[in-house]
């Protein structure tokens, strides 16, 4: 029998020609993924079986190896970030992958050639900040396309001092496309922590090129006025064998499809993100004016835009004579005298919902000769993209004095209530540039930007009661009765806070400022389709008179909760409001000589004439000089009087002591 100590990590069989080298630490023999294990169990073996025969050492290491070859390499996970792909760029440091998760894979784009590292190691991250729970690693380095393993590793040794078990993959790339990286827990096992992932950016392989090519460029119509906004879509491709870093296109017109610096007027540039070897980027989109300075007479012309990729010739490429594209437009040209103010058009969130603010953005460019006034843009509200009477003004914004081709951020805070859109729907807000016509311009026809918003209403709840009930119809003034009700949120949202409901006392079935309030509750918050039972003692006011009276619920009745009906939170109960009449009968005594300080008993007879229930009474006995009650006569006995239904009796009795 041999004792195993609890071994963490294990490896495979590659024991025969690294066995003379196990206790040199020779590390010419190990393979990639066995060498940790080797390592570690080194300073075990020295420190435990060096004294043992050969034969044992080799039975134990084959155990631990072959239990080990069960762990690597984890191939089965979820993508992080819903699958995006990150691509290293040269030559720019570090980057970090924050909070991966065991059991998560990571899309990278590798190009042939490049070396690329891949980290866990806390000691290699700044402040040794690995994450807000790191836990023990696992690297598993996959290609896309077929699924093969491309490289592996579990606890580096030299990420290891502190035993925090971290793990790295240096590793290069034999192919362009997409890499997995797979993070786990050992062994295998996914988790909700949280570790983060360092990769270093690659390093171009020797010969490696990007090569930029500028594709396709559209416009969305063929003719413009000069000082129009001109909006462009632009396809970029790195056909390349290596990434490529951020440059810089310009966009000319030119009056044929070849660019000349001299003769080509310049109208803008944008900037174009690294690409990776075969990466397209089909989202550059730009936005000019057409210039008003092309000293042209008034005509129709032919022109071409043309677009220069890496203009400044920030790279060296494989190819450059592919970093021209040309696309054929119209211009219009006419003299203007005169300013002429427009928009270049909206920027803002969409859709939006009612009641959160956004900022809706409006350039606004002076296509025209210099203004010497300012001016303001007024936005209105609609229902269609026409300015009318009935549109509701949203605010206004200043605009200064601007000269030819300057524009001018002329946007707006904006916040939609439910009086302007009640319901979710298309709706529009207008820019009026030049509201109060302060600036003479040479077109006054184009001053009107419209916007068109996809509104959304949030739900919201709506408490209704419902089987409002009371235990009694019939009631005396201070009698007490119990009420039960059920509250649901018949509404399209959660209520998000709790509410108070109250109970009134009213001589009508409507609720208003003179009904006194007998009683109150608290409803829970409701989710949708959720209702509640209520139940609460009442008490009828002490002072109520006879007739027909109501007992009226409301939900909500401090209006904490905005609801989609405000209109259905009350429920009424008819009640009768009987008043009894209390009549002694009789009062009988034992003895008919009264003996001062001797104690008589006097019987009792009380009959309820009224039409109600009598509540809980007394009964006291005086002593008097005539057979009229006044303030000088003395209490002598008094009795409890139970309550008396109408019509009905009460016989009772009381010991009197007769004073001296």
């Amino acid at each position: 029998m041999f004792w195993f100590p609890e071994v963490k990590k294990k490896s495979t069989f590659f024991l025969a020609p690294c066995l003379p080298h196990l206790f040199s630490q020779d590390k010419g023999c190990s393979k990639p993924f066995i060498q940790p294990f080797f390592q570690k169990i080194m300073i075990f073996f020295k420190r435990h079986y060096f004294t043992k025969s050969l034969q044992q050492c080799i039975l134990l290491i084959a155990a631990a190896l072959f239990a080990h070859s069960a762990y690597a390499q984890c191939t089965s996970g979820t993508a992080y970030e819903n699958g995006r792909v990150y691509t290293p760029s040269p030559n720019v440091g570090l980057a970090f992958i924050d909070e991966v998760s065991g059991g998560q894979y990571i899309r990278i784009y590798v190009a042939s050639g490049n070396e690329y590292t891949f980290s866990t190691c806390r000691t290699e991250m700044p402040g040794g900040n690995a994450g807000s729970s790191p836990f023990d690693t696992q690297l598993t380095l996959l290609k896309e396309s077929d699924n093969s393993v491309l490289a592996y590793n579990d606890d580096e040794p030299s990420c290891n001092a502190q035993g925090t078990f971290d793990s790295r993959i240096v590793w290069t790339s034999n192919f362009t496309g997409i890499a997995r990286l797979y993070v786990h827990q050992y062994n295998c096992a996914a988790n909700t922590d949280a570790h983060n992932v360092m990769f270093f950016t690659s390093q171009l392989a020797n010969g490696a090129s990007p090569d930029y090519v500028a594709g396709h460029i559209s416009v969305p119509n063929q003719t413009y006025i000069e000082g129009q906004a001109l909006s462009i879509n632009q396809t970029i491709f790195n056909a390349g064998s290596a990434v490529s870093q951020s440059v810089a296109g310009r966009y000319y017109l030119s009056s044929d499809n070849t660019w000349e610096l001299l003769n080509d007027h310049f109208i803008g540039q944008n900037t174009v993100s690294g690409l990776g070897s075969g990466q397209f980027d089909l989202s550059t989109q730009t936005q000019f004016a057409i210039p008003t300075n092309l000293n042209l007479s008034p005509g129709i012309y032919n022109y071409f835009l043309i677009y220069f990729l890496d203009a400044d010739d920030q790279i060296n490429e494989s190819i450059e004579v592919n970093n021209f594209f040309a696309t054929p437009i119209t211009l219009e040209i006419f003299h203007r005298l005169n300013p002429d103010l427009f928009s270049l058009g909206f920027q803002g969130p969409n859709p939006v919902e009612i009641g959160v603010p956004f900022f809706l953005s409006n350039e606004v460019t002076n296509g025209g000769d210099n203004a010497e006034q300012t001016a303001i843009v007024r936005y209105y509200f609609s229902l269609d993209q026409h300015l009318d009477e009935l549109d509701v003004v949203l605010g206004e914004t200043g605009i200064p004095a601007l000269n030819t081709e300057q524009s001018h951020e002329a946007g707006l805070d904006i916040t939609l209530t439910e009086e302007l859109a009640p319901e979710a729907g298309t709706y529009y807000v207008l820019g009026l540039i030049d509201a109060n016509n302060e600036v003479e311009e040479s077109d006054e026809e184009n001053n009107l930007a419209v916007w068109e918003a996809q509104v959304e209403v949030a739900g919201k709840p709506d408490y209704l009661p419902q089987n409002f009930q009371l235990s009694a119809q019939s009631v005396a003034p201070g009698q007490q009765i119990t009420a039960n009700v059920s509250v649901m949120n018949q509404g399209s949202a959660a209520a998000a806070n709790n509410s108070r409901a109250r109970y009134y006392y009213s001589h009508d079935a409507v609720l208003d400022n003179s009904d006194p309030e007998i009683g109150s509750d608290d409803v829970q918050a409701l989710n949708i389709n959720q209702a509640t039972p209520e139940s609460e003692q009442l008490t009828i006011p002490a002072n109520a008179q006879a007739g027909t009276r109501y007992i009226i619920y409301k939900v909500d009745a401090d209006n904490v909760l905005s609801e989609s009906d405000e209109s259905n939170n009350v429920a009424s109960q008819a009640i009768t409001v009987s008043l009894p009449d209390y009549t002694p009968l009789t009062v009988g005594k034992v003895g008919s000589l009264l003996t001062p300080g001797t104690p008589y008993r006097y019987a009792t007879l009380n009959k309820n004439l009224g039409s109600a229930t009598t509540t809980s009474v007394k009964g006291r006995f005086y002593m008097s000089t005539d057979a009229q009650l006044s303030a000088n006569d003395v209490a002598v006995g008094e009795e409890t009087v139970a309550p008396i239904a109408p019509g009905q009796e009460y016989s009772g009795g009381v010991d009197i002591n007769i004073p001296a």
